[in-house]
């Protein structure tokens, strides 16, 4: 459309020649679900998408004016980002299918949320039998509150359960060296997981040593203790209510 129009109300007569018309496809929406502001996880892709009519492509960018398209899709089509770090603005064009004029641009900004900061805990052993507690190290970062669960395709030992608070504990009941992941789940559903490392040891024993006797005023022969076994090691040995004059190392 075009209009002439004159500042001073007098009959005038105006001509203008028009070589060359172009009409471009109309500017891109985001008719819902589809939205121009998106947020991801740190070190995540987006999906962008637009809405066009079916004789359109849409066109992207990561500049508004300017620049080489980063990809010509279908108007159905999304576009995905490589995996971002920090928030960034990308544009998107229509363009009816064969012709080279494009609509302006529009903006479809993408924030990154916070990255999560979660490292793995160093648990002391567990033994069978015994109770074990221990709390994993808060993750940082990200947007809290955070949840924490075993990771999918990851096992606890057995016995043991893990609290969305980061508590792990129970009673295990098999001995070895258990590797299994954690994931922390921040308030905006982004994640970061961990692995961990367990050792659960067999109950701590001590073999029974029969002593022969003393006698009053003569050198008692050394006795060695048997070795314990289970447990953790290294292992200390103590004695209570030795008789007068014997000692113990």
């Amino acid at each position: 459309k075009i209009t002439l129009s004159a500042l001073l109300g007098v009959s005038l007569t105006q001509s203008i020649d028009v070589f060359e018309v172009n009409r471009s496809a109309p500017r891109p929406t985001f008719a819902a679900p589809l939205s121009n502001a998106l947020n991801i996880c740190y070190n995540s892709t987006a999906t962008l998408a637009a809405t066009t009519a079916s004789t359109n492509e849409l066109v992207w960018y990561d500049m508004q004016d300017g620049g080489t398209a980063l990809a010509t899709t279908a108007y159905n089509a999304s576009f995905t980002t490589p995996a971002l770090t920090a928030s960034k603005t990308y544009y998107v064009a229509a363009r009816q299918l064969g012709c080279t004029a494009e609509s302006v641009r529009v903006p479809i900004n993408v924030t990154v949320n916070p990255q999560i900061n979660f490292a793995a805990t160093a648990l002391n052993n567990a033994t069978i039998g015994t109770a074990y507690s221990k709390q994993l190290t808060a993750a940082t970062g990200g947007t809290a509150a955070y949840t924490y669960a075993v990771a999918a395709g990851s096992t606890l030992p057995a016995g043991l359960t893990l609290s969305n608070a980061g508590l792990l504990a129970g009673m295990p009941t098999q001995a070895g060296s258990f590797t299994f992941s954690i994931t922390v789940t921040d308030a905006k559903g982004c994640t970061a997981t961990a692995s961990h490392t367990l050792t659960v040891t067999n109950t701590l024993t001590l073999g029974n040593l029969v002593l022969p006797d003393g006698t009053v005023g003569l050198i008692y022969p050394t006795q060695v203790v048997p070795a314990a076994n289970g447990g953790s090691t290294p292992y200390t040995y103590t004695a209570i209510n030795l008789p007068a004059g014997l000692t113990f190392n």
